[in-house]
């Protein structure tokens, strides 16, 4: 995505477009081109990829991922303007997996993928949660979250990894 040359034959996505919706695949690999000025960008063209490797290129590009990109990507190799970025695998824990399941949707909005990871998360442990219940505990949490997006949010929005986790049991 990005400004690349034109004799390249790669299909290619203007970044306004994939930061607009969701690319519906999941390539294994794709190439980010960051124009200069955009570096601050970076989490959320990330987060806009479903791909399981990417190469970002950018002439401001510092060797380092924003830690609220540690839950989905891990740096691979990184030089001056080019950061190799793999995606990690799905986590083990509780909290971990909601907030994993959050980042994954960066399209989505955030209420709604945290209220169906939560569902999700009691399902897996063996109990349930209805919609009305999980949305009862976001809202306790995090009020704004609603018509917010992963895209949208500064990164001190996402929510922390001592997410609470459903309960446990239903009378």
């Amino acid at each position: 995505m990005g400004d690349w040359p034109k004799a390249l034959a790669q299909p290619r996505v203007k970044l306004s477009t994939w930061l607009a919706k969701p690319y519906a695949a999941a390539p294994a690999r794709v190439a980010v081109a960051v124009p200069a000025g955009l570096e601050a960008a970076l989490p959320r063209l990330l987060l806009a990829s479903r791909a399981a490797h990417l190469r970002v290129v950018g002439p401001g590009l510092t060797p380092r991922l924003p830690a609220a990109l540690s839950p989905v990507y891990a740096l691979g190799e990184a030089g001056e303007g080019v950061l190799d970025v793999v995606r990690r695998p799905q986590p083990e824990g509780d909290a971990d997996t909601v907030l994993r399941r959050i980042l994954d949707n960066g399209h989505a909005k955030l209420a709604n993928t945290w209220r169906e990871a939560l569902i999700a998360l009691a399902r897996a442990q063996g109990t349930t949660l209805t919609k009305n219940e999980a949305r009862a505990l976001i809202r306790e949490a995090a009020g704004w979250s609603d018509d917010l997006t992963p895209l949208e949010a500064p990164s001190t929005a996402c929510p922390p990894s001592g997410t609470r986790s459903p309960p446990r049991s239903r009378p």
